[in-house]
């Protein structure tokens, strides 16, 4: 276990400690270090532990907001996922299933040293992130602490999931949902549980109209773009279901009369067998279908936002929330949505943003085009968007909603607020 320290004082009224499973930085991850970002700044005299199951970025970005510790998760506990299973039908149950049973003695061995750190640390309340973390939180926590589910997941359409978070519910004292969407879904899965809808929230001092803005030709080494060329950029990871296929099949399809290059920004987090697309299977899809695309990786989002004329929303299936809209809003970019899900919860059609049907790449296709010949439309919309981000998305908030919370489950005294 490596372990990491802040610089924090020394005088705590509560500590809390984070659980997410990856070490790499995804959507959730963002909003975790958000999370952390704002306690250390609204309420500096909270002690947070950030518990990750692999060494990477998270660590290090997190470690002035808070202690962490690096527990390396197995390779086969970090490999289950059913995302895939629950597309793909019964083989891959029956895959899952292998799997599952094959990191039983891992997974119990990983729960004990879980439950060791977990100790040592002796927190207030546990505060789980990701569905593995939900899960082996419930088995390793402190009796009589508090765990809070963050859950920013549907869990109905998840074979195994959807059954092992019901059996250990019982477990659980509070679960965060981050739409009314998701809080819906998880009380089907889980009756009840006691849910409270808390909408994720963006770094508006990061994510904002001016400042940096990312060579996109070069990090992609290509030529550079014509005179008037329209930039049109998904952000995401590699997750199959973010829609990066509809994307590409849009794109070729665009009848517009300024000329557009298309962006593929974000790279694989997960490590879920058959879940996500490999950059080769990306570029090859590109060239298939005719395209010139920049494929930067990972790179600093609201730096390549802001350098993006338009950015889309792809998911293919209903999104949870879709961080990405807020945080492209926030940066005064026109945004194409799919509507569907909690990512329907984060625009007005027409008035921030533009909706199209999920999935659907002809529906997209002419969106884009709209949006593309379309100046005027454009810059209404850039001139809007981050009015309303600021209004609902400020970061600041978690500062003064989780204390709330966690005093709440803990029977505390309120907390003395910081000088």
């Amino acid at each position: 276990m490596a372990v990491a320290c802040s610089n924090a004082s020394p005088q705590f009224l509560m500590k809390v400690a984070y659980l997410n499973p990856i070490g790499t930085i995804g959507g959730a991850e963002r909003s975790l270090l958000d999370m952390m970002a704002s306690l250390k700044q609204h309420r500096p005299e909270i002690q947070q532990h950030l518990v990750v199951g692999t060494h990477g970025e998270l660590a290090k970005r997190a470690m002035p907001f808070a202690t962490v510790h690096v527990l390396e998760m197995p390779e086969d506990l970090r490999q289950i996922g059913d995302s895939a299973a629950s597309e793909a039908g019964v083989f891959s149950k029956f895959q899952l299933a292998a799997k599952l049973a094959a990191a039983g003695w891992n997974g119990t061995q990983y729960v004990g040293r879980l439950r060791q750190t977990l100790a040592e640390i002796n927190p207030d309340v546990v505060h789980s992130n990701g569905f593995k973390m939900h899960l082996l939180g419930a088995h390793a926590k402190p009796a009589g602490t508090p765990l809070v589910w963050h859950v920013r997941d549907y869990v109905t359409t998840r074979f195994v999931m959807s059954k092992a978070l019901r059996s250990t519910a019982q477990a659980c004292t509070q679960a965060i949902a981050i739409t009314k969407s998701v809080a819906k879904d998880l009380s089907v899965a889980c009756p009840g549980l006691p849910i409270e809808t808390i909408e994720d929230a963006i770094d508006i001092d990061h994510f904002r109209p001016d400042g940096p803005r990312l060579d996109l030709d070069q990090i992609s080494n290509l030529n550079p773009a014509p005179n008037g060329t329209v930039r049109v950029g998904l952000v995401a990871t590699f997750a199959k279901w973010k829609g990066q296929d509809v994307f590409l099949q849009a794109l070729s399809k665009i009848s517009a009369r300024s000329p557009v290059r298309g962006y593929i920004i974000g790279g694989p987090v997960y490590q879920t067998s058959g879940s996500q697309w490999s950059l080769q299977e990306l570029q090859t899809m590109s060239r298939q279908l005719g395209l010139t695309i920049g494929f930067t990786g990972f790179v600093d989002s609201a730096s390549a936002m802001r350098a993006l004329d338009i950015v889309v929303h792809a998911s293919v299936k209903p999104e949870p929330l879709g961080l990405v809209i807020p945080e492209a809003m926030a940066c005064g970019k026109p945004v194409v949505v799919a509507n569907a899900g909690g990512a329907a919860e984060m625009y007005t059609d027409r008035v921030d943003a533009l909706g199209y049907r999920p999935g659907d790449a002809d529906d997209m296709a002419t969106v884009i085009s709209e949006l593309v010949d379309n100046e005027p439309l454009r810059a209404r919309l850039s001139a809007v968007s981050p009015q309303h981000v600021a209004k609902r998305f400020d970061r600041a908030r978690w500062g003064h909603q989780l204390p709330t919370m966690y005093e709440t489950l803990t029977r505390r005294m309120p907390l003395r607020m910081a000088a």
